[in-house]
């Protein structure tokens, strides 16, 4: 009977730390899950966003080029980005803010590139496009964390 009562132990203990996971090693898991789904596709990526705008804006086809290849560049940008925030694994406030703020000079550039490609009132259009977007993006973002987080309290 002790021998069963020590072998109940020793496996709960064996399977209850097979359970944890360090959080280090599941964000890196799903980085490179993110990277693999996401590397290959700038391409595709960058087409499908300058058709959107173009049937939305009515662009002419060099527009629509101009377009593709600007978001494209900024795909390209944010990749590398990601790349170096996840090698230099950056946990300081400061550090994080700074790739923040990279992230702004990005997002930044891509809108003087659409600013110069569009007219003033497909600008206007694209402007409230672009907003609009980036609010469903962020709730859907935070939903995804909310949703995360209760995961792991379970």
């Amino acid at each position: 009977m002790k021998r069963i009562n020590l072998f109940l132990v020793f496996i709960s203990f064996s399977l209850g730390s097979y359970a944890q996971v360090d959080k280090e090693d599941m964000m890196e898991a799903r980085h490179e899950t993110h990277n693999m789904r996401h590397s290959d596709d700038h391409e595709a990526r960058a087409m499908i966003y300058a058709d959107k705008v173009a049937t939305r804006l009515s662009l002419t086809l060099e527009q629509k080029e101009k377009i593709r290849e600007a978001k494209l560049k900024k795909l390209e940008d944010q990749k590398d980005l990601m790349a170096s925030m996840l090698n230099e694994k950056k946990t300081m406030a400061g550090e994080k803010s700074e790739m923040h703020e990279e992230k702004k000079q990005l997002q930044s550039e891509f809108k003087k590139e659409m600013k110069e490609i569009l007219t003033e009132a497909q600008y206007s259009k694209w402007k409230n496009m672009h907003e609009r977007e980036m609010k469903m993006n962020e709730k859907a973002y935070k939903m995804k964390k909310d949703k995360e987080s209760k995961k792991m309290e379970q």
